[in-house]
């Protein structure tokens, strides 16, 4: 009996569309990854305070009183209030 050999190559796609796509290969190093949220000393910084007259609210010189309800009590499980 003589044997045969049969090659045959497999050839798969190089995304499977049930894989869940991992965050690097849809972010590689150094990509920007969209939008970013401004910290408080950037917003700050980009608007010129000192161009404001003193008695214009701003981020610096706003205040409020203490609120007169009592807070909340939120489940951090549920997210449903707490009685």
């Amino acid at each position: 009996m003589e044997s045969e050999v049969v090659e045959a190559e497999l050839v798969l796609p190089t995304h499977l569309s049930f894989k869940k796509v991992q965050m690097y290969e849809k972010y590689p190093k150094g990509q920007s990854r969209g939008r970013h949220w401004k910290h408080l000393k950037q917003i700050l910084q980009a608007e010129n305070l000192q161009n404001y007259p003193p008695d214009e609210p701003n981020y610096v010189n706003i205040e409020s009183p203490p609120s007169m309800h009592p807070s909340m009590k939120i489940c951090d499980i549920t997210g449903l209030e707490v009685c």
